[in-house]
């Protein structure tokens, strides 16, 4: 790591072992942090795909009802397309 990166650890710590402690100790948080945040993402994302599909009812998915742009169509094309060939995408 940089100097200028771990000289703001070093200026609220006693010594270096405990300024790379504190660093340590943020990265750790950081991740849990980040962990959480990304399952609240899919979560929220779930949710909203459920509520988009009941109010769009029917065999085809609401994104396929929905009145997209030229570019968001692609967009979702695509994304449909990339998840297709991952084996991820049902529906």
């Amino acid at each position: 790591m940089s100097l200028p990166r771990f000289a703001p650890y070093e200026t609220v710590t006693s010594d270096r072992a405990a300024a790379l402690a504190l660093y340590e100790w943020n990265a750790d948080a950081s991740a849990v942090v980040f962990h959480a945040i990304g399952m609240l993402e899919v979560l929220l994302r779930n949710s909203l795909s459920d509520v988009l599909g009941q109010m769009f009812p029917g065999p085809v998915p609401w994104y396929n009802q929905v009145s997209w742009d030229a570019r968001t169509h692609d967009d979702v094309a695509k994304a449909r397309g990339r998840a297709t060939l991952r084996g991820s995408f049902q529906r």
